[in-house]
């Protein structure tokens, strides 16, 4: 059974000849009937979704060809081979594709059927559409050789009549369906022939075979067409792989967000977002409470310290620059002091207490001329401990306050 993308999606039947409107299908889901009509290829939806287009019967071939085995290192050469021996034109002017239901025959070898149309036909059948800015994703057989096991009798409607279309395991044949002429094919003689007709013709294909005939319109019957696995979206006609790439997440995105099947997903996901939200807004508001809580906190603790701060901008700073004035009106050594630097340089460093040359400026002491094992001791020392950072500069090593730049 072949696969279909369950996505929304513009089918567009391609005429024989160039018209002034396209017939078109709107599907939401690529399962279901939309709007259907006909329109100029330049008011036709660009974003319905994946654009399908349909090849009508007429410009369709079928042939069954003998793959060797590993034909698919050189498939071009031997397809065109196998097509040379059963067909008068050149073969370079066909677009052709394999079978989509046997992948490996050509590197396992064996029959398969071949589908082949006209390849400039097929280029200017696409072109309106692409010059509406239509990206042809894929492009589908309206009819094609029936994959089941049972037959299938189409009776269609055509500009110049009615038309009886048989579809076996690897052909369309076009019947002259008339009494006499039943009993030619052994497909038609099957219990298991499905029936399928338009409207105005399925009383008649009924009183032929006096069976149940399955109503189908040609809207219908292009939707059925995308279902097929035929793709002769190939060669110059081929996305790119990212084309691809982001056609798979839309039909993905598409399915999951209409199919029926995923609506309990959908709510689970749903209500799932929903949870995380409120916990996530939950738990924002309380991070905010919590630091808006320490900075209340730390504002009175400035205040209630220092209660000549009247406006509090930024508390520690404030704190920071009211515990050092404090310090130099009781005259009391800070931290960033010369004598204070000093006093740890002389504990942790006895050896080398004696300087020979020292610069004091903004809270850093550059100690000069110091010797090379001076300057590795003193590197060595976990100067974080008493709030300072050691840094070394050539035969000079700086001591400062520990996080100041």
């Amino acid at each position: 059974m072949s696969t279909y993308n369950r996505s929304a999606m513009l089918i567009v039947s391609i005429p024989l000849q160039r018209p002034a409107a396209y017939d078109f299908v709107l599907s939401p889901d690529g399962l279901s009937m939309g709007a259907t009509g006909q329109a100029p290829a330049a008011t036709l939806s660009r974003t319905a979704g994946e654009i399908v287009a349909v090849i009508p019967w007429q410009a369709l071939s079928w042939f069954q060809v003998t793959l060797p085995k590993g034909s698919h290192t050189r498939l071009q050469a031997v397809v065109t081979s196998l097509l040379e021996e059963r067909l008068l034109e050149d073969v370079s002017q066909l677009h052709w594709v394999l079978a989509p239901y046997n992948k490996d025959v050509a590197r396992t070898g064996g029959q398969t059927l071949v589908g082949v149309c006209n390849k400039s036909w097929l280029r200017d059948a696409l072109q309106p559409l692409q010059a509406a800015g239509l990206l042809v994703q894929r492009i589908v057989p309206e009819l094609s050789p029936s994959m089941a096991s049972a037959p299938l009798l189409h009776m269609i409607q055509t500009n110049r009549s009615d038309q009886a279309l048989l579809c076996t395991s690897n052909a369309v044949l076009a019947l002259p369906l008339q009494n006499r002429s039943l009993n030619a094919f052994e497909e038609l003689k099957q219990s298991e022939l499905k029936l399928r007709a338009e409207p105005a013709m399925a009383e008649k294909l009924q009183s032929l075979f006096s069976r149940e005939v399955q109503i189908q319109t040609s809207s219908q019957r292009y939707l059925q067409a995308t279902r097929s696995g035929w793709d002769f979206a190939q060669g110059e006609w081929q996305q790119t792989q990212g084309v691809r790439i982001i056609r798979s997440f839309n039909d993905a995105w598409n399915t999951f967000f209409r199919a029926p099947h995923w609506t309990v997903a959908r709510y689970g996901l749903f209500a799932l977002l929903v949870i995380h939200l409120i916990g996530l807004n939950a738990w924002a508001l309380r991070l905010n409470q919590q630091m808006q809580d320490q900075q209340t906190a730390m504002k009175q603790l400035l205040q209630k310290s220092f209660p000549k701060v009247q406006l509090v901008i930024d508390a520690p700073i404030q704190m920071q620059k009211a515990l050092q004035l404090l310090r130099q009106t009781k005259g009391a050594a800070s931290e960033g002091d010369l004598d204070v630097m000093l006093k740890a340089w002389s504990t942790q460093m006895p050896s080398a207490a004696a300087l020979s040359s020292i610069q004091f400026k903004n809270n850093e002491l550059k100690i000069n001329d110091l010797s090379s094992q001076t300057l590795a001791q003193a590197s060595g020392i976990s100067w974080q401990t008493q709030g300072l950072a050691w840094k070394t500069e050539g035969s000079a090593g700086i001591l400062k306050l520990a996080g100041q730049p």
